[in-house]
């Protein structure tokens, strides 16, 4: 199940985004005997994953905290 540490690492960041299909996002079946193939490109599809998992967390992070910022002061200056 986890080969090794950085293929746990994958599997887990997909579990905590709600994706638990590790096989299908990141390895493929051969047609003619059905065996599990890695991708091509396998270590560079692992940073750009990661990556945009932890980017695309920070950004959203930050517009959410914006946004009640934003509210507050809307509010505080409605209430005065």
């Amino acid at each position: 199940m986890f080969t090794n540490v950085a293929t746990a690492f994958m599997k887990v960041l997909l579990i905590m985004i709600g994706e638990t299909d590790y096989e299908t996002t990141f390895e493929r079946v051969a047609e003619e005997d059905r065996d599990i193939l890695p991708l091509e490109y396998t270590i560079p599809a692992h940073i750009m994953f990661a990556g945009f998992i932890f980017v695309i967390t920070i950004v959203l992070m930050n517009l959410l905290l914006g946004l009640a910022v934003s509210d507050i002061q809307v509010r505080r200056y409605l209430y005065k």
